[in-house]
């Protein structure tokens, strides 16, 4: 019905496939004969492979990224059992819409970001645990300070010298 009514390809709301486990999307193409509607023709394509590469994104164990549909279905999650549920129950109270949201869950602050992904009625959002991403800048900008200290004290001191021995 989807096909014949827009007269294009059209692509269906991610679901899980109970035969195989796996989250599908299904491709619907009108087809015609002399300009007239005879049919549709639909196939199932398996979204695993985007699964799988949801999986292998490395964050440094301070986050995750996933897939979803506007209305809040996970298409790919890091962990499997999500796929095929509501975002709702990872992230609940989250809103989908693109820019950047803080939230505490669990006791960690976080910091989720959506980014429509064009063509598609889909977001890849990114969770990041702010505590733990953060601390890599906090390290780097306490050692930078020790750093300019040291240099500061060692200038100091060539100076003292070297004015002192002129």
């Amino acid at each position: 019905q989807l096909a014949k009514q827009n007269q294009k390809v059209v692509l269906t709301e991610p679901y899980l496939n109970n035969s195989t486990g796996e989250i599908n999307v299904s491709i619907g193409s009108p087809v015609q004969s002399n300009g007239h509607f005879i049919g549709s023709m639909f196939f199932d394509v398996s979204l695993t492979n985007l699964s799988d590469a949801v999986n292998q994104f490395n964050s440094f164990e301070s986050g995750y990224i996933f897939v979803v549909t506007r209305s809040g279905g996970t298409i790919a999650h890091p962990k499997n059992d999500y796929n095929g549920k509501k975002m709702e129950e990872f992230l609940p109270g989250v809103a989908i819409r693109e820019g950047v949201q803080h939230i505490e869950l669990g006791g960690d602050e976080l910091q989720i970001t959506f980014r429509k992904i064009p063509e598609l009625d889909w977001y890849v959002g990114a969770v990041v645990d702010e505590e733990l991403a953060y601390s890599a800048i906090d390290d780097l900008r306490n050692s930078s300070i020790i750093y300019s200290i040291i240099a500061l004290v060692l200038s100091i001191l060539a100076l003292t010298y070297l004015i002192r021995r002129f």
